[in-house]
């Protein structure tokens, strides 16, 4: 590793949407399946919808988390690149590059 840090604010922009797209398409995927399991779960009864009722929710409490995560990653990386280009910005004014 040479020991320089380089930013690449390109990259930074595109993982920023990129996260943002993936965070919305899984969030209509979740909501369309959620309908699709209500819809094929009033048709069942006794333990078949008990049973399928309660693995639907553990598996949704982690569709969520993930949900969660995809969404906080995004934010990282929006703050990272808003932070660099900001340190970028306030070093070229400092050194005479940003008149």
């Amino acid at each position: 590793m040479s020991g320089k840090l380089q930013v690449h604010f390109g990259t930074l922009a595109e993982a920023t949407e990129e996260l943002d797209s993936i965070a919305k398409s899984l969030q209509e995927h979740l909501t369309e399946l959620d309908q699709a399991v209500k819809r094929v779960s009033e048709s069942w009864d006794g333990d078949a919808r008990e049973a399928s009722g309660g693995y639907y929710q553990q598996w949704r409490s982690a569709s969520r988390s993930l949900h969660r995560a995809v969404r906080a990653l995004h934010k990282t990386v929006h703050t990272a690149h808003g932070n660099y280009s900001a340190a970028r910005t306030a070093n070229l004014r400092m050194w005479g590059g940003g008149r």
